[in-house]
């Protein structure tokens, strides 16, 4: 006779912890609470706000240390594409730590760190007869190393404690944020760099300077709680408890066959 139920229960995993995804304006309550989303949210659009100014500005801002058009051209791809290459080594290093915050700091603070000496040794140029196309391939490359790896790193982080507002919300938060606050400050930069302040050719790359130093501040009020990663560990947990349990019960179950077939043959 045929049973509607199987004979092993499903997992625990999927069955109990799964939490129902919230609606968009539930999760949006959610996000806007979370002390932890809003300190990502600030550092986030402040690093990625610097991405995408510089992005924008980096021709022009280089122009004025006799930079030519074409030298910062590969000075931009080169820097993205290391950046980009270390971007995969440190999510690996990520994969194997799990420690967010710590990494998330150490990038901010380099960044900050490699922005305030690009800043220092482009202003040095003209006074001492440096290699203005080697200062800015290197120390661009090396800012972009932080950078781009803050950047995916962010949104992986954005996952892990927005549990469980899905990830298309968060994500889009994320990435959206800051377009607003890149168009109003790369303006700004543009103005001190086009107009008549080339005798403080410094503004700009203060500027964004200031946007790295900020994050730091946020990045520090974060935490390695991981929402999403400890109902996962939950869920494992159960499954394992079930599973031996089931264990257990075959194995006492044998036993207990044996037993009869020993008895019925006595």
């Amino acid at each position: 006779m045929c049973s509607n139920f199987p004979e092993i229960p499903p997992s625990p995993l999927p069955e109990e912890s799964h939490i129902k995804e919230p609606g968009l304006i539930e999760s949006l309550k959610l996000l806007f609470a979370n002390f932890r989303f809003i300190c990502l949210l600030i550092s986030y659009l402040l690093v990625v706000g610097y991405f995408n100014i510089m992005s924008t500005i980096i021709n022009s801002l280089l122009d004025l240390y006799t930079i030519k058009s074409s030298q910062s051209s590969i000075i931009y791809t080169v820097g993205n594409i290391v950046g980009m290459i270390s971007s995969l080594i440190i999510s690996r290093i990520l994969d194997i730590t799990k420690k967010f915050k710590l990494i998330m700091i150490i990038l901010s603070v380099s960044g900050a760190v490699f922005q305030a000496v690009f800043t220092f040794l482009l202003e040095l140029i003209e006074k001492k007869d440096l290699n203005a196309y080697a200062i800015g391939l290197v120390m661009y490359s090396l800012t972009n190393i932080s950078i781009i790896s803050f950047y995916t790193i962010g949104m992986e982080y954005a996952c892990e404690i927005t549990y469980p507002v899905g990830e298309s919300i968060s994500d889009s938060i994320m990435a959206s944020t800051p377009q607003i606050v890149s168009i109003g400050l790369t303006f700004l930069c543009d103005y001190y760099i086009t107009n008549d302040y080339n005798d403080k050719k410094w503004i700009s790359n203060v500027i964004l300077l200031i946007l790295l130093v900020l994050s730091i501040l946020f990045v520090c009020l974060l935490d390695e709680k991981l929402d999403r990663q400890e109902i996962e560990n939950i869920g494992r947990l159960k499954e394992k408890k079930e599973n031996e349990e089931l264990d257990n019960k075959g194995s006492t179950d044998v036993v207990n066959v044996k037993n009869d077939e020993i008895k019925n043959k006595n």
